[in-house]
């Protein structure tokens, strides 16, 4: 019985080391200092695909090897450094001044929606000027998922609307077009 105890345990632990995790009761983190490279990995070897700005928010998905495993808008996980100048943050410890909310306006929300749209078509060109999906249909995929995480982060720092709204803003948007 014992043993079976251990092994159950030895089983339990070796989960958790493989499957990463939230820091404890993480659910967001936040950017302290501006210009935090955005990785396709957990690692400096990995292509930057843009740069977080102080006070940018995240959905955590979890850590790795110390790097914070991030939601972005293509579907993949991208990295950020797990550094002292990531804060971690759970739902309860969001103040207004984060700007976790949308915006009040609905003709706001349906203009985001729409550039959001805009955003992705354009991504969707530039992967296919550059590498033709008839050519690498496997990178052209990978190019077209770098640039729609560029292109729309660098919308919503226009439109000052926090990252980890996006996928609030996409579901409003399409149950209201519905």
């Amino acid at each position: 019985m014992p043993c079976k105890m251990i092994a159950l345990i030895a089983l339990l632990v070796a989960a958790a080391v493989v499957q990463p995790s939230r820091a404890l009761g993480q659910e967001y983190i936040v950017m302290g200092t501006p210009m935090v490279n955005i990785r396709t990995g957990p690692g400096e070897q990995y292509v930057v695909i843009g740069r977080a700005e102080k006070g940018d928010i995240f959905r955590l998905l979890g850590t790795e090897d110390g790097w914070h495993k991030i939601e972005m808008f293509s579907g993949e996980p991208r990295y950020v450094v797990a550094a002292n100048f990531v804060y971690g943050l759970t739902e309860e410890q969001i103040v207004a001044g984060h700007r976790m909310r949308l915006p009040e306006s609905d003709e706001e929300c349906r203009s985001m929606y729409r550039s959001i749209q805009m955003a992705k078509d354009r991504a969707m060109r530039e992967a296919e000027e550059i590498i033709p999906a008839s050519v690498d249909k496997s990178r052209n995929l990978k190019f077209l998922k770098i640039m729609e995480d560029r292109i729309i982060l660098e919308l919503l720092h226009i439109y000052g609307l926090q990252t980890g709204m996006y996928n609030d803003l996409v579901a409003q948007e399409e149950k209201r077009n519905r």
